[in-house]
């Protein structure tokens, strides 16, 4: 009787998703006339983020948010979650009734991720979205909005979508990890579920009236070959705060942090230590630390780590640092950032090691090659080569004019073109263009 009742809930459930799905959301996913109002000055931009500001694709989009208010503009963001509620944030209620709880299992269960996120129509009906003259996307595949809603939404605001990662590509990826730094984060699916993804995701954008941007050439060169590949697509580097990560005396800085002033530091950053999940590989880092354990000239700082991580001499655990001018301290003060990132687009912190002159150790991921430029600013190892990565940790580790030139080098690449000045006043543009066309 009981395994009955499991079969009959399975049932009911599959059902529901199933309709919902075929009678609801692929009828609503149409293509829907542009209503865009015309307009002379651009006035309210909403943007729609997945947390406020933890993490990079948070951090531009609180960014750009704040120099919107600078410009005395009507800027609001919309998110899933907030870390420190202040004015102009919004929380995206998401719906909490019987059926969205059914289709939250019919999600889990086959695979649909963010899909039936049902509580993204809603925000067709606030205020802040009403009366903007634009809608910029950051990351929106983290389990709380439903793409389904942006032929609606992009027929009714002009919309700019920033991708930050390649999640939200859908590509067939193979079996295995590609050797180009790809993690086959979907290979877990079956191919039905991974072409109804692509399908159910080609259709969405085809549907909708989207400006895409990438922060990289890479994600460029792979969303032009995708499911944007018919969509205005366009490269904005991201940037972090010129005023803020520049280089601090090394000396000071570490004499003021109570960090050694007569060794070399290797720092390696991450929000949750060495359990940062699939993009940083905390077997590079525990395979760097066996490596160095008989170098007494050598101090490991974890910055946003646990106390579990290590837990001797050779080891400071700081915690998460939100205090920008403060990480900026602890970048400037190490003598390499160990970036040991398996999967990534344009990093925002391996650009704030850059501004304060600090060399980065990193593999050849992603966008990554574009910021580090091998043993010019740092050192890029072949993927997931750990020997290769030994290689280079010794290499500056050994010489300190190695390490200098690369901290030159570094600030230079990064005044040049990956400045939060740069950045912003290449979305100020790109706002521009579009309320005048």
């Amino acid at each position: 009787m009981q395994n009955l009742t499991k079969q009959l809930k399975i049932i009911v459930i599959k059902t529901i998703g199933f309709l919902t799905l075929n009678l609801y959301l692929i009828p609503i996913s149409r293509k829907y006339p542009k209503i865009h109002v015309p307009i002379n000055k651009l006035n309210s931009i909403l943007t729609i983020s997945e947390i406020d500001k933890k993490g990079g694709a948070a951090k531009v989009g609180y960014i750009i948010h704040k120099s919107l208010l600078k410009e005395r503009l009507d800027t609001n963001i919309l998110v899933n979650m907030v870390t420190e509620p202040e004015n102009n944030i919004i929380v995206l209620k998401q719906r909490n009734d019987r059926l969205a709880r059914l289709l939250n299992i019919y999600s889990e269960r086959y695979q649909w991720f963010d899909f039936f996120k049902l509580a993204s129509f809603n925000i067709l009906e606030i205020d802040e979205f009403k009366r903007a003259d634009i809608v910029h996307m950051h990351n929106i595949h983290l389990n709380y909005f439903s793409k389904f809603v942006l032929p609606k939404l992009t027929a009714q605001k002009r919309t700019i979508w920033t991708l930050h990662d390649s999640l939200d590509l859908f590509e067939d990826y193979p079996d295995k990890e590609s050797d180009t730094g790809e993690i086959d984060f979907y290979k877990q699916l079956s191919q039905k579920q991974r072409r109804n993804l692509r399908r159910s995701s080609e259709r969405i954008v085809n549907n909708s009236y989207l400006t895409i941007v990438t922060p990289s050439r890479w994600l460029y060169n792979k969303a032009k070959k995708g499911i944007f590949k018919n969509t205005d697509i366009r490269l904005i580097h991201n940037g972090v705060d010129e005023k803020i990560f520049k280089p601090y005396n090394k000396i000071e800085v570490r004499k003021e942090l109570n960090l050694p002033v007569n060794k070399i530091l290797l720092l390696f950053s991450a929000a949750w230590g060495l359990t940062a999940g699939t993009k940083d590989s905390g077997n590079t880092i525990l395979k760097m630390y066996e490596h160095l354990k008989n170098n007494d000239d050598v101090v490991f700082i974890i910055l946003g780590g646990a106390e579990k991580d290590f837990n001797d001499e050779k080891s400071i655990v700081i915690p998460y640092i939100s205090d920008q001018i403060l990480l900026a301290k602890y970048y400037s003060a190490a003598d390499l950032f160990i970036y040991p990132s398996l999967w990534d687009n344009l990093p925002l912190a391996v650009i704030e090691n850059m501004a304060t002159g600090t060399p980065v150790l990193t593999y050849n991921t992603g966008g990554i090659p574009e910021l580090v430029k091998h043993m010019g600013t740092g050192y890029i190892a072949k993927y997931n080569d750990t020997q290769d990565f030994m290689k280079g940790l010794d290499l500056f580790i050994s010489d300190v004019n190695l390490r200098d030139s690369a901290s030159e080098r570094s600030i230079q690449i990064f005044l040049q073109d990956f400045t939060q000045t740069k950045m912003v006043n290449d979305y100020f543009s790109l706002y521009n263009e579009l309320i005048q066309k």
